[in-house]
């Protein structure tokens, strides 16, 4: 984020310097666009953050070695269009403690929905923790970064690789068979 604001900065000091040095009308148009525009993005990116939702959906149990689709459900509720939403969706095995890190990036219209697909798989079995390491609302230009509420913490039981069970009766000589 800094690395952004920066860049922004040294831009406006370079426009500025045209406008100095060129004084005409394109130069000024240039300087008040590279000033309002992210500061008028960065403002719908504030306010936007205020109106959404987030919710994971994952199956209860899975096999080892499977791969896991789950849906990422986001709401905006508010007017403005949601510019860029990161959730970092962490996965901790409980029984070996692997742990996994996804960042899942969404883009959101105004008053709508989007559904975004995850997919982890676990080489172990055990319980594994789907948890939010940090959810936040970006701007186009990354110049401000807004923490938002993330989703609840879900679970996945994760069973281990099963035989099928083959039961052979073997006869014995001893034993006396009807006929």
């Amino acid at each position: 984020m800094w690395k952004n604001v920066i860049a922004w900065l040294i831009w406006l000091i370079g426009v500025s310097a045209l406008y100095l040095f060129a004084n005409n009308a394109g130069t000024l148009i240039v300087l008040l666009l590279s000033a309002l525009i992210p500061v008028l993005l960065a403002t719908a990116a504030e306010l936007s953050a205020k109106h959404i939702a987030a919710e994971l959906e994952f199956p209860e149990a899975a096999n080892k070695d499977a791969s896991i689709s789950g849906i990422l459900k986001v709401t905006n509720n508010g007017i403005l269009p949601l510019q860029r939403a990161e959730y970092r969706i962490v996965c901790e095995n409980r029984f070996t403690g692997e742990k996994t890190e996804n960042v899942v990036l969404v883009f959101c219209k105004s008053k709508s929905c989007v559904e975004t697909a995850v997919r982890l798989c676990s080489k172990y079995c055990g319980v594994i923790d789907i948890t939010d390491a940090g959810a936040r609302v970006k701007d186009t230009f990354g110049l401000i970064s807004r923490k938002v509420k993330g989703f609840e913490q879900k679970s996945i039981c994760v069973a281990p690789r099963c035989f099928d069970l083959e039961i052979a009766l073997i006869e014995d000589i001893n034993v006396i068979t009807d006929s």
